[in-house]
């Protein structure tokens, strides 16, 4: 990525690459907070947060 938005000098492809990343972290924050919703108790281990995030950016 060349420039950040609101940079001069971003392309469209820096764009639409800043907004996938921008998605996958607001679906990943938003899965574990309806998990957490739905669980009494839910211990987050790192392993789970890997494979959490492998599936929703696939």
């Amino acid at each position: 990525m060349t420039a950040r938005r609101g940079e001069p000098g971003l392309t469209f492809s820096d764009l639409l690459e800043e907004m996938i990343e921008h998605e996958k972290k607001r679906r990943l924050v938003e899965e574990i907070k309806r998990i957490q919703g739905t669980e009494d108790l839910v211990e987050i281990s790192r392993r789970w947060l890997i494979v959490l995030f492998r599936r929703l950016t696939s």
